[in-house]
């Protein structure tokens, strides 16, 4: 059998619990690469043991508490896990760790938007931006968290359909959030068009009756939706 190197007696004793070793010996060896971590927590969250998982992750950064990988793998492992709430804390740690990575603040606009803390998401979206201008996700999630106003308005709009002054002014309101947006969402698509991008730049075109910008993006998303 082929023998491997494992960097401290726990990580040893965690691989062998994992069912992937045999046979370990206590030889003295360099500490241990965060990407054999990670690969021995991805053993246990298949044979469905998440709580060895994150003990694992955790026991490596007891010795390498600044490893900015173990952090990461960490992370990855509470996606897997689908524990969002835990992912957001070790995003945080990250960003102490390694303050002019875009990524990791894009990671948190993510994870504070899917807990409906938007002005939080935006603020990290617009940080990413600042570290990395031309990032097109991030311009794309701010638009779209910037949005989420919207359907506070279009509730009020359909509550007030026969008050005409009523629903001119909350359009208008709608407009005004539409032209806010426009200029990340143009920055989106000229960094990365997707089909995603153009449907809502047409959207977009079409409710501010910006005809002329409607019509050269409508053979556009009609060629890529038929792709």
């Amino acid at each position: 059998n082929k023998e491997e190197s494992f960097g401290s007696k726990v990580q040893r004793d965690l691989m062998v619990k994992a069912g992937q070793y045999s046979a370990p010996r206590d030889d003295v060896s360099e500490s241990k690469q965060a990407e054999i971590i990670k690969n021995i927590g991805y053993v246990y969250v298949n044979q469905g043991k998440p709580e060895l998982a994150i003990a694992a992750l955790e026991e490596a950064r007891k010795s390498n508490p600044k490893d900015i990988n173990l952090v990461l793998n960490q992370a990855q492992m509470y996606i897997k896990l689908e524990r969002m709430d835990k992912f957001g804390e070790l995003m945080i740690e990250a960003v102490a760790l390694d303050p002019t990575n875009p990524v990791l603040f894009f990671n948190l606009g993510v994870v504070n938007a899917n807990e409906n803390k938007t002005e939080a998401a935006i603020g990290f979206y617009k940080k990413a931006i600042e570290l990395d201008p031309a990032y097109g996700d991030a311009y794309l999630n701010l638009g779209i968290a910037m949005l989420a106003e919207e359907k506070t308005i279009v509730d009020e709009m359909n509550n007030n359909l026969s008050n005409f002054k009523k629903y001119d002014a909350l359009q208008a309101k709608q407009k005004a959030l539409y032209e806010k947006v426009l200029p990340y969402l143009i920055k989106a698509d000229n960094i990365k068009r997707s089909l995603g991008t153009v449907r809502m730049l047409l959207n977009i075109y079409d409710t501010l009756e910006k005809e002329a910008e409607a019509d050269a993006l409508r053979p556009i998303f009609k060629k890529m939706r038929n792709q």
